[in-house]
């Protein structure tokens, strides 16, 4: 699994992705992206990626696009996002501790990762949150979970 900065892809790659009915189904609502839409995603992306602190990252397996995470301002937070295609669902953790990794090296504190209400509740993330709430955030419930980064996500 590599990690690859968005602009090392054509923006077009990520269009099956961010408009597969079942990744849009756990994310806030919006049209359909198109070519056009797609550009102007990936810059607003790699605007987050040039701030000190951040990243938004491309996830790649065997050269073939799988998803993309990021870390990303959100109020006085940091915020974790992992979106993955249905089939490879399964790389979520190591996703995550990639991300939490990544917040350790750039010194945040805590971080906070929403996850959709269409979503069910993770066990080990409740475990190991130092809190758990529901935000509404762009007219949808998620459940909140603030974490503090430190060691290895157990």
């Amino acid at each position: 699994m590599n990690f690859v900065a968005l602009d090392k892809l054509d923006p077009s790659t990520f269009l099956p992705l961010l408009n597969d009915a079942v990744v849009r189904k756990h994310l806030v609502g919006h049209e359909p992206f198109t070519l056009e839409t797609v550009q102007e995603w990936v810059q607003e992306k790699l605007c987050i990626d040039a701030m000190d602190g951040y990243l938004v990252r491309a996830i790649c397996v065997a050269d073939e696009l799988i998803g993309w995470c990021g870390i990303q301002p959100d109020h006085n937070e940091a915020e974790l996002a992992i979106v993955l295609a249905p089939t490879h669902w399964g790389y979520g953790r190591r996703v995550f501790e990639y991300l939490m990794d990544c917040s350790r090296t750039f010194g945040h504190r805590y971080v906070v990762f929403h996850l959709l209400d269409s979503r069910r509740e993770y066990k080990a993330l409740r475990k190991f949150a130092n809190d758990v709430f529901q935000t509404r955030l762009m007219g949808r419930n998620f459940t909140t979970y603030k974490l503090a980064v430190r060691g290895q996500f157990q």
